[in-house]
């Protein structure tokens, strides 16, 4: 039973006109697109959540400045290391600053500390974001190349009236099948993609939040070593 209907599936579609096979095709491409950033992303957040956990864990061994820069050097790669390194890099300057018998303003170096960190986490954001767009037109885009098909395969179906004359369902039959392979492979499509672009959105969020309470906390260490 599951093989003939599979069969009479693809009889279908090898039946359909070059303009509805060209259709399919691309949305066939379509949703290998999709499941290929479905499970890149998923992977990729995966790691970064294991490497923010593992940084956050880490956090609590920090002792001195020195600790900080160590870590630094432990996380180098991740995002939370990206993270350790620019605080770090603020507060060499700051301490450079210092050295040279000049006072350092809290306030600035607060300041400028936070908005450091604060746009790396943003750009780490956007890194996470990166096939966002192509989920979000793919899922918009679907239905409408489905319903290109449907009006191809009413079009044959007009077509095939006028020539013979009649309205049978023998006659019918062929073009609103094609006309509907295509609007279920465009809703299929569709779907895949919003649960995809929606799945990858929830996780992106919750990584960048993972990310800006670590880049707090890491800026509250800083300032106890700068900031008597």
């Amino acid at each position: 039973m599951i093989f003939s209907l599979s069969n009479s599936w693809l009889s279908l579609v090898m039946s359909t006109g070059f303009a509805t096979k060209f259709i399919l095709i691309f949305l066939l491409l379509l949703t290998i697109a999709c499941l290929t950033i479905l499970i890149n992303r998923y992977v990729i957040l995966r790691e970064h959540k294991r490497h923010i956990e593992g940084a956050v864990a880490a956090l609590n061994n920090i002792r001195t400045f020195d600790d900080i820069i160590a870590l630094a050097s432990v996380l180098k790669g991740s995002y939370p290391g990206v993270i350790v390194k620019k605080a770090t890099i603020c507060a060499i300057e700051a301490i450079k600053t210092r050295e040279q018998g000049c006072e350092v303003n809290a306030y600035q170096f607060t300041q400028e500390l936070h908005m450091t960190l604060e746009q790396t986490v943003l750009e780490l954001s956007q890194d996470l974001d990166e096939y966002l767009p192509v989920l979000s037109i793919s899922a918009a885009s679907s239905p409408l190349i489905g319903l290109l098909g449907t009006v191809l395969g009413l079009i044959n179906s007009f077509v095939a009236i006028s020539k013979l004359h009649m309205a049978t369902i023998v006659v019918v039959a062929p073009g609103i099948a094609e006309a509907l392979i295509t609007t279920f492979a465009g809703v299929f499509v569709a779907v895949l993609s919003l649960f995809a672009y929606q799945y990858i959105q929830s996780q992106v969020r919750s990584t960048e939040r993972q990310l800006f309470s670590f880049s707090d906390t890491i800026e509250q260490l800083i300032k106890k070593v700068i900031i008597p």
